[in-house]
């Protein structure tokens, strides 16, 4: 008895009311699929995609690239430049270290031709000043020693000396 409520419960929600939509459009928003749905094909509108969807990306024969390295069992993506196509999605890449791999559009990244700036650390920084240090002559004394009073600038200097070096690390 439970099984016929449910049917004519369905195939009641499933019928148009006089407005043309059935309840389960107006309560859930979408059509519920019945037995006959099932006989009678579904009539689709074909998906529109938009141009930039149906082009695949480009890449062109001297182009800078990354490609995925699959080398010692770990995925690397390694610099190269790109020296034949094969079809619309293959290409060919020369390494850096003279090797030829054959890859797959998806496992290559377009590199710009632009030199990177170079980015330094503080270590590096630290390095290049206490090397250059060596070379350049000592500073000044920062008081004048025969008066035996420090300058006017001292207590500024020591204050920025003691900010600099919070900031570098140690």
């Amino acid at each position: 008895m439970r099984d016929k409520v449910l049917e004519i419960l369905f195939k009641y929600r499933a019928t148009p009311l006089k407005n043309g939509k059935t309840p389960s459009e107006l309560f859930l928003n979408r059509q519920l699929r019945i037995k006959l749905d099932a006989l009678r094909p579904a009539i689709r509108q074909p998906i529109q995609t938009s141009p930039q969807l149906e082009q695949a990306r480009q890449l062109k024969v001297g182009n800078r690239v990354m490609a995925r390295y699959y080398g010692d069992n770990k995925q690397h993506w390694r610099p190269g430049v790109i020296v034949e196509k094969y079809g619309k999605l293959h290409y060919s890449v020369k390494l850096d270290n003279d090797y030829v791999l054959k890859r797959h559009i998806d496992q290559l990244r377009f590199v710009s031709d632009r030199p990177k700036k170079r980015v330094t650390f503080a270590q590096e920084e630290e390095k290049e000043r206490s090397s250059s240090a060596k070379h350049l002559p000592s500073e000044k004394p920062r008081c004048d020693l025969g008066s035996g009073l420090p300058s006017s600038n001292m207590h500024h200097d020591l204050h920025e000396q003691a900010v600099l070096s919070h900031f570098q690390p140690a």
